[in-house]
């Protein structure tokens, strides 16, 4: 086998371990995930080729933005920026540019700054050719949107995260779509709460029939929320603990603690009870 065609399989492995970091996590294998994540830049720095780096850092950076890890994004998205810059690749540029700006939000040091960025580096990939992960982009932008109380401009985006999906036919993403629209349409106020809850449940089923369960989780935390509020605890419980028990690893994570902590509260607000 020649230099070439051995430099060829190394390269086609980082991508694969680089995929799998993404898989197994919606999957729910936590640790495996972190590790084929780290495994994949390791070896792609290893290497020594910038755009292998590149694709490396793009790829883990979405991993991050699954697991809502946006305030860490900054360095490898500043990394990812500056090997774009000095090597000329523009497809990598718009990206990010994004990520640096969901680390501004969610350090909460410029978010006027950091949306802008967001939706800059979103607009600029329309021209760089297709990506399967825009839906993921566009989650992230709309749960930012989400947080600093951009109601309506966070559904419009939960609407072309949907577009782009179903033109695309990447469907990976949609449970988490809806259940960013369920958690829109229950800031709206009271009179979101009911389309908000139909929301979660097609969460759930749409995790559940594509063995998501980092994604099913996520929307059972949301559904969970919502039942407390509405004082049904018992079946808030009953959707958590059996979901939250069948994570091995990964209790670090933020997913893991709000439903831990959901968990708790339920089940002390279920031994006080008469």
């Amino acid at each position: 086998m020649g230099v070439d065609a051995l430099q060829y399989d190394f390269v086609s492995a980082v991508n694969t371990q680089a995929h799998l970091a993404t898989v197994y996590w919606l999957q729910g294998f936590i640790a495996r995930s972190a590790t084929s994540d780290a495994h994949a830049l390791e070896s792609a720095r290893q290497l020594g080729q910038p755009f292998v780096v590149a694709s490396a850092l793009y790829f883990s950076l979405v991993r991050k933005a699954l697991c809502r890890d946006y305030a860490a994004m900054a360095p490898k998205a500043r990394e990812l920026q500056a090997l774009s810059e000095e090597n000329g690749f523009p497809s990598f540029g718009p990206f990010s540019k994004f990520f640096v700006g969901c680390a501004l939000v969610a350090e909460r040091r410029s978010i006027e700054d950091g949306l802008s960025l967001m939706r800059e580096g979103l607009e600029a990939q329309r021209y760089a050719g297709p990506n399967v992960n825009r839906a993921v982009l566009l989650a992230t932008l709309a749960d930012s949107l989400n947080q600093v109380g951009e109601i309506e401009a966070g559904l419009v985006t939960v609407q072309r995260g949907f577009d782009i999906a179903e033109v695309g036919e990447v469907r990976y993403m949609h449970a988490e779509l809806l259940r960013l629209q369920g958690e829109l349409s229950r800031a709206q106020g009271p009179a979101g709460a009911a389309a908000a809850m139909s929301l979660f449940r097609d969460a759930i089923d749409v995790a559940c029939l594509q063995g998501s369960r980092s994604l099913q989780l996520r929307a059972c935390v949301s559904l969970g929320r919502l039942w407390l509020a509405e004082n049904r605890r018992e079946e808030a419980l009953a959707l958590l603990r059996p979901i939250y028990g069948s994570f091995a690893d990964g209790f670090n994570t933020l997913d893991l603690r709000e439903a831990k902590a959901l968990v708790d509260d339920l089940a002390r607000i279920d031994v006080r009870a008469p």
